[in-house]
């Protein structure tokens, strides 16, 4: 797979990088391998997008979570606290 040229200097410069994709997560696994970079994945396999709240609400998360990624997939799911809340805000 062919990375514009920049792009290991570009996710460097962040403490956490989050990649939402649609799938099981292949763009994580072959960032994390070719540039040796600790990375969140965001996947999702259930044919519909991602929609603004969950967006938010993992960017927010990814925020809290220590800085170097993990070796396994964030969970895609909203928790019924988060799901009110945002209801409540209407977001």
């Amino acid at each position: 797979m062919a990375f514009p040229a920049a792009l290991e200097s570009i996710l460097r410069r962040y403490e956490r990088v989050l990649i939402p994709e649609m799938n099981m997560g292949q763009l994580w696994r072959v960032v994390r391998s070719e540039y040796a970079i600790g990375a969140y994945s965001l996947a999702k396999v259930q044919g519909r997008p991602f929609t603004t709240r969950e967006l938010l609400h993992h960017i927010q998360r990814t925020l809290e979570l220590p800085a170097g990624g993990s070796s396994h997939p964030l969970d895609t799911k909203l928790d019924r606290a988060t799901e009110a809340a945002w209801e409540e805000s209407g977001g």
